[in-house]
């Protein structure tokens, strides 16, 4: 599929939320100081639960009704304990086996969780606190970080707790201005109908990842708003950028692909769609809430099920809009969950 991003930002369209969804799932999660959620937490939903990642705490929230059940493990040394919740880029749920997975404290290796056992289990990897999601219950892929440009391994694929192959490193550079450049979600995983799909922010290319290697599935032309790998080697290109396109964010039906993008650091949601290859960049925030005008919306995550996450922070909303929702601006985030 060839993303023709350059001139997708620049053709607005409104965009219904029925388009996407046909009903709403309102989910209240409990606020009070035992189960308060972080900033920008990673939502999953099971049948049973939803579940919150921040940078501190994993909790756990009955989906019935919203009430706090628990939170899993924590962060700490003991047995018990986990060095990290893993955000951002990774996918730190196992929709296949309801497992969490968690950076161990023991170096280079993985805590993995069961919601079904209650019981723990640690996978080795390869590399410091990589960038990773799972490609199924046992398998697993992992992305080194590539801050100094000279890690000859871009990525390690898992079979059942052994590395069973690996990537080379295609994007080496030496840093023009000795700068080490951090870029937040540098690699990043989502998953679409049981499969996993990887994109790094100075590529242009999105991959279906397996056991086999990466396959292109995607590719976002920018022209020249492209993010290069000179943005690496240059610390005052990054930290100046007013013109380059930053990419994220995404997610994937049937139908199109969701993504966001950061231009002029102002964030836009764009879709692509796939029946006819065309795109566009979405006016407001999101999709426009046909269905009870709450709040627009747009996709956190959609999983296996073909169950669209949405995410609504009340401390973003007007005061209507807080009325309607029957929430308090101080409030734990409202999941809410889109149905087909």
């Amino acid at each position: 599929m060839l993303i023709n991003t350059i001139n997708d930002y620049y053709k607005i369209e409104s965009v219904k939320l029925t388009d996407a969804v046909k009903s709403l799932e309102y989910i209240h999660l409990q606020t009070d100081s035992t189960c308060l959620i972080g900033n920008d937490p990673e939502i999953y939903v099971t049948n049973d639960y939803v579940i919150s990642l921040d940078s501190k705490h994993c909790f756990l929230f009955s989906r019935k009704d919203g009430k706090f059940i628990r939170e899993v493990l924590h962060k700490g040394t003991d047995a018990n304990g986990y060095l990290s919740t893993l955000r951002g880029g990774n996918i730190a749920f196992i929709e296949e086996s309801n497992e969490l997975m968690f950076q161990g404290i023991t170096p280079n290796t993985i805590d993995i969780y069961s919601l079904k056992t209650d019981t723990k289990r640690i996978w080795h990897i390869h590399g410091l606190a990589p960038t990773m999601a799972p490609m199924g219950s046992d398998a697993f892929v992992s992305v080194n970080r590539n801050l100094f440009g000279n890690n000859p391994i871009s990525m390690y694929l898992y079979n059942n707790d052994q590395a069973v192959d690996s990537l080379a490193n295609t994007q080496m550079f030496e840093s023009k201005e000795n700068s080490l450049i951090v870029i937040t979600n540098d690699d990043f995983f989502y998953r679409h109908a049981g499969k996993t799909y990887y994109k790094n922010m100075t590529n242009d290319t999105l991959y279906h990842v397996d056991l086999q290697g990466i396959h292109p599935h995607a590719v976002f032309l920018q022209g020249e708003k492209a993010m290069t790998v000179e943005v690496r080697q240059q610390a005052e290109l990054f930290r100046n950028n007013q013109v380059l396109f930053q990419i994220f964010n995404i997610a994937e039906d049937k139908d199109a692909i969701y993504y966001q993008l950061k231009h002029q650091k102002k964030v836009s949601h764009l879709i692509y769609k796939k029946s006819d290859g065309t795109g566009y960049r979405v006016e407001g925030e999101g999709f426009e809430n046909d269905i009870d005008g709450i709040a627009d919306m747009w996709p956190h995550r959609i999983m296996q099920n073909k169950e669209y996450v949405f995410v609504i922070d009340p401390s973003t909303l007007k005061k209507d809009a807080l009325t309607k929702l029957n929430a308090k601006a101080d409030d734990n985030p409202v999941i809410v969950i889109g149905h087909k």
